[in-house]
């Protein structure tokens, strides 16, 4: 048994400096491995009322617990002491071979800019205030629209699947992905308290979205989400398929809900400022309201400590800045100027 946890433990080390190739990861894994590991298990998985991530983090947690306390009041020695770290690491290392597997390559795939052939030179920054006037109109038109559709209780789930197959197909993405069905955590609490507005779980292929989550986020923050299911590891090209499939939606909500989040995104320019409508202040002041409400800034700081160390080890460079840099794929590629051209002309 020890011979299997030292494995284990070797495995995880040689996996994090032995990089798949390009063949393999862009072939078979992308095309063949993740598509059906993730239809199946996303499958199985919304058909369930509860989280089945809750339930393994439950079962690991709790038994790592239960086996230190047990084995440590029975038998206190140094040889029960390094088993026990032993079959911890054991246990961590399996887990992060999992995450490898069935999920955690796609971060080695080429990144949506490499795909689309992003062009830093075509961003003009003189442009960009002209740009953010125009969004203003289209976002304070879109506001009116949105909040006359939320009143109605309409259903945009049919709207969120089909933006995101119509972005997906644009990209090039031909394997058939499943949508979660977005489910609330045991760790919701950790979520409104970390300033988290969803999460995709790779090892289960599911999604959560906490509890604070306003009606407006709500579709750019699944259309995020569902880019991760989808095999898009780096946040900015989720956030990019986000903006794509939002903007260019028919749906009022949706395409709201795009607006609101990329013109926040957007460098602040005083004129485009003051010309936001009351209702577009409100719904900004609405999510700074409960920014301050339920944010811990101890915990703030440690999660997204922590997840931007986590990013750089997953060759993200920039950490959690590269959140924000899907606008430079908005203004630095074709399909990014045409979602924003699509979302600017509708008012």
């Amino acid at each position: 048994m020890s011979i299997a946890r030292l494995l284990a433990i070797i495995a995880a080390l040689v996996a994090i400096f032995v990089i798949p190739s390009q063949t393999f990861l862009n072939g078979f894994y992308a095309n063949g491995f993740y598509p059906a590991a993730q239809t199946t298990v996303t499958g199985l998985g919304n058909h369930l009322p509860f989280a089945i991530s809750d339930c393994i983090l439950v079962i690991v947690v709790v038994g790592l617990i239960l086996r230190w306390t047990l084995e440590l009041r029975a038998r206190r020695a140094w040889r029960t002491l390094a088993q026990l770290t032993l079959h911890t690491l054991a246990t961590i290392s399996v887990i992060y071979l999992w995450f490898l597997i069935d999920w955690g390559w796609n971060y080695d795939r080429p990144s949506i800019g490499t795909t689309l052939h992003y062009d830093g030179g075509s961003v003009d920054r003189l442009a960009l205030e002209p740009l953010e006037l125009r969004a203003v109109t289209a976002l304070n038109n879109a506001a009116i629209e949105a909040h006359r559709e939320r009143e109605a209780n309409t259903d945009i789930r049919p709207a969120l699947i089909e933006a995101e197959q119509s972005v997906l197909g644009t990209l090039g993405i031909t394997h058939k992905v499943t949508p979660t069905r977005p489910k609330r955590s045991i760790m919701d609490w950790y979520f409104r308290s970390a300033g988290v507005s969803g999460m995709f779980v790779p090892f289960t292929y599911e999604t959560y979205v906490p509890s604070d989550l306003l009606w407006f986020e709500y579709p750019f923050m699944l259309e995020h989400e569902w880019g991760h299911v989808a095999g898009i590891a780096r946040e900015s090209d989720a956030n990019f398929i986000a903006a794509l499939a939002t903007l260019q939606s028919r749906d009022p909500i949706l395409r709201y809900s795009g607006l609101l989040l990329v013109y926040g995104a957007l460098p602040r320019l005083p004129r485009p400022d003051a010309r936001l409508s009351a209702l577009v202040l409100a719904d900004y002041g609405a999510m700074r309201r409960r920014d301050v409400q339920n944010i811990r800034p101890l915990t703030f700081k440690i999660a997204w400590g922590a997840y931007d160390k986590y990013l750089k080890s997953q060759h993200v460079e920039t950490g959690i800045v590269n959140y924000n840099e899907y606008i430079r794929l908005l203004l630095g590629t074709s399909a990014g100027r045409a979602a924003l051209s699509s979302a600017l002309a509708q008012h």
